[in-house]
């Protein structure tokens, strides 16, 4: 593919946030019986074969522009014709640097081959495509967040001349294509593996309140996506969006969190999220008559949105277009608690927010990928979403896209690392889960071919890391004088002491990377570097335990000279296997007595801990607590997950979203047993108050299923395995084989 294509643009460039329009007109000899086109942009393209649009939403998804580009191809045989074709496209540049894209240079390239009864043709981008600067989109609008994701956008639909996407249309006016320089940048063109951007639901959104030409409408839920109105109305009338999460007074803050929340103004808030701005917003200018208006170039997030219109035009229809990487769901979890089956549902919702053709920790502010992050959501996409092992593949490619010389990372990928820039951040702690993040691609999906291509960058950076400790063998809080840095053992507003040199968290991140190394390298027939690895756990063991111990009270300290055991430190402690034989009962004591003060980050370790050494209960209970974290959540009726515990930041995260793994996992007991998930365990369990469930887990053949009722007589459950995938139940006294298909066991008190 890309045989004969060049990447293009126009002659002069383009502004920041402009649309330049493409066209391509041949003719053919005969209809094709196939025809296959390969499709890439810098930003992003809209595509139509013959006026039928064919691509996605925004798409490609994002890479690093200096390492690679992604494409995708598509099936057109069924759009093309007999004599005169037409591709058509219009492209989006950003420009500017922005937190989840990189700079790069505006082009378009694109190669169709078909096959017709007459043989073979080729239609490929170069210096014959016509291209315009005029687009309805007006060019040079404001960004719309602080971080430069995605631009505002002002449509004018009578700047585009009618049927340009159609045979038959007049060019002349436009100018020829020119090669852009991003046929000596891009270094590769490579094929998008996760799916385009699609609408996956639409619904009408209430009507909160009307003015004359206003009106302000509430989708319900937090949703990335767009807006589509339908309206009738005179040339040059001018409508505009604006989108929120919250409306005006609506918006906590820490320092008001305990204050009643004060009543809101019918107005949408003027921010993404909690960064101020006037700019999420998108305007429209009719071309008169009945018309559709559907800003669809990139994702934006939002619950509410106001619409203002002048009072003469005539509002149809309005409708809320949820959208987002066209990665469907196959997980659930439910059962008897009204509470848990909302949350379920709410961590659900909230990942298909965040995954943007990257996954995102909020579908808003930020539309960051990060790796930390990531590997949160990993404990949800592997046990829910098929498609989730090439989006995990993308994170561990972009990161491996931007890694530093030394082996280190930005804080997020794709991203403009620019010297002096505001996105010149670091976030040591998430560097060191790179390794871990690929261990989940080999425990869920036996990729070879990731651990073959990314350990390279694994290595590189433990090496990194390694390479920086200090005379006591630990990884020092600072490792570069004045470099920006951000600190993230637990987060948001965490409790946990970050005073001293030294942090326990960093150093047991990076104890736990060295594991999967050593194991990673054995599977990889690399004797040498397993046995360093190996040798490296060790050494970082016994400095962690030498610094962080305290044989006094029997547990690890936050820092070395602290006097805080935080319970997250501790879980964290006995998941890297750092107590020693007899001091693990007198920390899981500590831990099911002390207080939970464990925020996002160390709650998945401490919940995890406490369900698998005995604990259950006490577990189950801080989950579902209606009074805090995510219950909490659910219980006030949030359709998604927060950012973080309190009602104050963002209302779609989805680094929070793990509650739905652990009640698959802790409840329905369905656990992956080999590589691959070809082998599971299935060891239900009946916290007080739960007596029914029902999951649906995703494994190696298909969909593991598994119900569970319990009686007064006893209990019983249906256990379903796809093919490929066998196991083992146990429950109680009871251990049953299991094979693919349906097993029933019913177990009588």
């Amino acid at each position: 593919m890309f045989e004969h294509a060049r990447w293009i643009w126009r002659e002069n460039g383009a502004p920041q946030n402009s649309v330049t329009r493409f066209r391509t007109a041949f003719r053919l000899d005969a209809r094709p019986s196939s025809c296959r086109m390969s499709v890439s942009a810098h930003h992003f393209y809209r595509f139509w074969v013959n006026g039928v649009e064919v691509g996605g939403l925004s798409s490609p998804a994002p890479s690093n522009f200096d390492a690679r580009k992604l494409y995708l191809t598509y099936e057109i045989g069924e759009y093309l014709r007999e004599g005169e074709n037409v591709f058509a496209f219009s492209v989006l540049f950003l420009g500017g640097q922005g937190q989840n894209r990189t700079c790069g240079c505006p082009c378009l390239i694109f190669e169709a081959e078909g096959t017709s009864e007459n043989g073979t043709f080729c239609i490929a981008s170069g210096t014959g495509c016509r291209a315009s600067a005029v687009s309805g989109y007006l060019p040079g609008l404001p960004l719309r967040e602080r971080r430069g994701m995605t631009g505002s956008t002002c449509f004018d639909a009578s700047r585009e001349e009618p049927g340009w996407k159609l045979p038959g249309f007049d060019d002349s006016g436009w100018e020829n294509a020119v090669l852009s320089p991003a046929n000596l940048l891009v270094p590769a063109l490579d094929p998008q593996e996760i799916p385009e951007g699609a609408v996956l639901r639409t619904w009408e959104p209430a009507l909160l309140h009307t003015e004359p030409g206003f009106a302000l409408y509430d989708a319900g839920e937090v949703l990335t996506g767009f807006v589509r109105v339908t309206l009738s109305g005179s040339k040059g009338d001018r409508l505009r969006l604006r989108y929120g999460e919250l409306l005006e007074g609506q918006r906590r803050s820490w320092s008001n969190y305990r204050e009643p929340r004060p009543d809101a103004v019918m107005r949408v808030e003027h921010s993404a999220v909690n960064d101020e701005t006037e700019y999420y917003l998108d305007d429209y200018i009719a071309s008169g008559g009945t018309e559709v208006w559907a800003e669809c170039f990139t994702y934006k997030a939002f619950r509410y949105f106001e619409l203002t219109f002048p009072e003469s035009c005539k509002i149809l229809r309005v409708e809320a277009v949820k959208t987002g990487t066209d990665a469907p769901a196959a997980g659930e979890f439910s059962c008897d608690s009204p509470l848990l089956n909302r949350m379920a549902e709410a961590c659900l919702n909230t990942q298909k927010n965040n995954i943007m053709g990257i996954l995102v920790d909020c579908p808003h502010r930020e539309q960051a990928e990060y790796l930390g992050d990531s590997l949160m959501q990993s404990r949800l996409l592997c046990y829910n979403f098929p498609g989730a092992r090439e989006l995990l593949r993308k994170v561990l490619q972009d990161f491996a896209d931007t890694q530093l010389y030394e082996g280190d990372f930005p804080f997020v990928a794709p991203v403009d690392w620019t010297p002096g820039s505001s996105f010149m951040l670091k976030m040591p702690e998430y560097d060191l889960l790179y390794p871990e993040i690929l261990w989940q691609l080999w425990k869920f999906y036996a990729d070879w071919d990731a651990l073959g291509r990314f350990y390279p960058t694994a290595a590189k950076t433990a090496a990194f890391y390694l390479s920086v400790r200090d005379a006591d063998g630990l990884i020092p809080k600072v490792i570069r004088e004045g470099e920006p840095v951000m600190h993230i053992s637990d987060w948001p507003y965490s409790s946990i002491d970050e005073e001293g040199d030294a942090l326990f968290v960093e150093n047991a991140y990076l104890l736990m990377g060295l594991g999967r190394l050593a194991e990673i390298s054995s599977l990889l027939n690399r004797p040498g570097d397993h046995a360093y690895w190996l040798a490296e756990h060790t050494r970082l063991a016994g400095a962690i335990r030498n610094a962080f111990f305290d044989p006094e009270a029997g547990l690890f300290r936050d820092t070395p000279v602290s006097e805080k055991h935080h319970p997250g430190v501790n879980a964290l402690a006995a998941e890297a296997g750092l107590f020693r034989t007899g001091e693990l009962a007198g920390a899981m004591n500590y831990l099911a007595s002390a207080p939970c003060e464990t925020r996002v980050i160390l709650s998945w370790n401490y919940l995890k801990t406490l369900f698998e050494n005995g604990c259950r209960q006490k577990a189950f209970d801080l989950l579902a607590d209606p009074s805090a974290r995510w219950g909490l959540m659910a219980s006030q009726g949030s359709k998604t997950i927060w950012e973080g515990f309190e009602d104050i930041e963002s209302h779609s995260h989805a680094w929070n979203c793990y509650p739905l793994r652990l009640l698959q996992e802790y409840i329905a007991g369905i656990r992956c047993a080999a590589p691959g998930f070809t082998e599971t365990e299935i060891t239900p369990f009946f916290p007080e108050g739960l007596y029914e469930f029902s999951a649906r887990v995703c494994a190696a053949g298909g969909v593991i299923e598994v119900q569970g009722w319990r009686s007064e007589m006893g209990a019983k459950f249906q256990v379903e395995l796809p093919e490929g995938v066998s196991g083992v139940f146990r429950y109680g006294e009871v251990e049953q084989p299991l094979a693919e298909g349906l097993t029933e066991v019913e177990i009588t008190l």
